[in-house]
């Protein structure tokens, strides 16, 4: 007699997988995130799909495919616990994010044995729309820069946290741990924890290095090297939610609606290529494991760069050429 087949539970799968995350050091966010989304789509299928106890043979393409466009035309926060619902749908990059946990949680499935094939490899992510895309010019930039008060603790600290995002591309929880010996003034460069708990070292411009070594000498005196290099008006560790809602703030002040911290590393990236290094480069700038997104890069920094090229029209130049064959006695009407 042979054994039954054991029904693997998705919610215990998940559990696992959290576990997982926990092991590797992931922030208590982005493992909050996982956890928050997946088991929003477990939800979905309980709910809508009338799945009492859905396991990983529910775990499909038919399934997810039918989630993500359910989650493609939904309000943002909607069903939130804490936030109200805003009557206007979630943007394309929300939807992707949404997507890719759930790429990461099928990744590790497959990996685990729990399911055969990797069928995340078979659902075509929604594509981010081109505002989600759309990097910070340089006026923008300078537009933003002139908003802080770099003769306060405050406004020297957001224009720190502005740069390290812009032109260091550094993601917010990177920023948030920052501590003061992470910061090596001679060397001008800064350790940098990533998301999966590895470290890695980006150099620093010289006018952040100046406005850090500023921050430091006024507003951290004699702490600790192993202290948060960046805190509140209470002196206390920054945190991620902090670094959010300054960028909310400068939407309302700028009137620059698209500005986040992520699109910092966006506008990074592409100011990096067109600034004349490489793809290889980038990749490394980023600490990215593979070339996969450091290719994207490279190409909306060339699509971008010729956008913003003089205009190349053919008929302006043959009427230039006109002018020249005319000469100047001719163009001005003289004989």
């Amino acid at each position: 007699m042979k054994k039954p087949v054991t029904v693997i539970s998705l919610q215990g799968c998940l559990e696992l997988f959290v576990d997982r995350c926990e092991s590797e050091s992931l922030s208590g966010a982005t493992i909050q995130f996982y956890r928050g989304n997946i088991g929003r789509f477990i939800n979905y299928l309980v709910n809508e799909q009338n799945l009492e106890n859905p396991s990983v043979q529910d775990f499909k393409v038919e399934n997810i495919s039918k989630y993500l466009t359910k989650v493609k035309g939904s309000k943002k926060w909607e069903n939130h616990s804490l936030i109200k619902t805003k009557e206007v749908k979630l943007g394309g990059q929300s939807v992707r994010t949404y997507s890719r946990v759930l790429r990461a949680f099928g990744n590790w499935l497959f990996n685990k044995g729990y399911i055969k094939e990797n069928i995340l490899e078979l659902v075509k992510l929604p594509k981010a729309s081109e505002a989600d895309k759309e990097v910070l010019s340089d006026t923008e930039i300078e537009s933003i820069m002139k908003t802080f008060e770099l003769k306060s603790e405050l406004g020297l600290r957001n224009a720190i946290i502005f740069s390290l995002a812009f032109d260091c591309g550094i993601r917010q929880g990177g920023i948030v741990n920052l501590t003061i010996m992470d910061f090596d003034r001679n060397n001008k460069t800064a350790r940098v924890r990533l998301k999966g708990g590895d470290i890695t070292v980006l150099p620093i411009g010289k006018s952040l290095v100046q406005q850090i070594k500023e921050y430091i000498v006024k507003y951290r005196g004699l702490g600790k090297d192993n202290e948060p290099l960046l805190v509140n008006n209470l002196g206390k560790k920054l945190t991620e939610n902090a670094v959010k809602k300054l960028f909310t703030k400068l939407k309302k002040t700028t009137g620059i609606k698209r500005i986040n911290c992520h699109l910092g590393r966006h506008t990074f990236a592409t100011n990096y290529i067109n600034d004349g290094h490489s793809q290889q480069e980038l990749q490394l700038a980023l600490a990215h494991e593979s070339d996969t997104m450091s290719k994207k890069y490279v190409h909306l920094a060339q699509k971008i760069s010729f956008v913003r090229r003089d205009t190349c029209s053919h008929f302006d130049k043959m009427k230039e050429n006109t002018k020249d064959k005319k000469g100047p006695l001719q163009r001005s009407g003289q004989r």
